[in-house]
């Protein structure tokens, strides 16, 4: 049996893209709407500009490096961040931090409270946020109704807990300093 192909036409928004001689551009779309067409589409029709396709993980950068042509570099975000700051950071670089390493570098024997700063800076690593602040630590369930007294005890906990995590933060960015790294931290400081 004969298959046929049908060749798929650029919409006018992504053959903007594709021939736009510009050096940078923006596509903004959702998902599902060809963005990977047109960045391929573009890549061919571009062959002497070099191009590199940031992917959000390992398979879908895997799946792209088999689809765009050779003018087009395919890396993780986390490849491009370890490329510019984490091969500083290499020999520290560690999956997490256990709650016996964060009691001993603070020195608190407080389980939830150790659990809250190890939470708290893991929310702010994933976030936009450039500073640590108390909006990044955990949102426990809080009873409808509390007086003064107790929301000035939550206030005071999360701003303790951010300060706590804050302190763990410049150890880690700390070049000189010995003490691990999160995978994130590199990518952070990228950001």
């Amino acid at each position: 049996s004969l298959q046929m192909t049908k060749k798929i036409e650029p919409t006018d928004e992504q053959a903007a893209a594709i021939y736009s001689n510009e050096d940078r551009i923006v596509i903004k779309a959702g998902a599902g709407t060809g963005k990977t067409f047109t960045l391929r589409k573009r890549a061919e029709a571009h062959p002497k500009k070099r191009m590199l396709y940031i992917a959000y993980n390992r398979a879908i950068r895997d799946a792209a490096h088999n689809i765009f042509p050779s003018n087009v570099v395919c890396k993780t975000s986390h490849q491009v961040s370890f490329a510019a700051i984490g091969h500083h950071y290499a020999d520290r670089l560690v999956g997490n931090i256990s709650f016996k390493q964060i009691s001993n570098e603070l020195g608190i024997k407080n389980w939830k409270l150790i659990k809250d700063v190890r939470e708290t800076l893991a929310n702010f690593l994933v976030s936009p946020d450039l500073q640590i602040s108390d909006h990044h630590c955990p949102r426990d369930f809080l009873p409808e109704r509390m007086d003064e007294n107790a929301i000035k005890n939550v206030m005071n906990y999360r701003s303790n807990t951010a300060r706590l995590a804050e302190i763990l933060w410049q150890r880690m960015i700390d070049p000189r300093d010995d003490f691990p790294v999160l995978h994130d931290v590199h990518f952070k400081i990228y950001q």
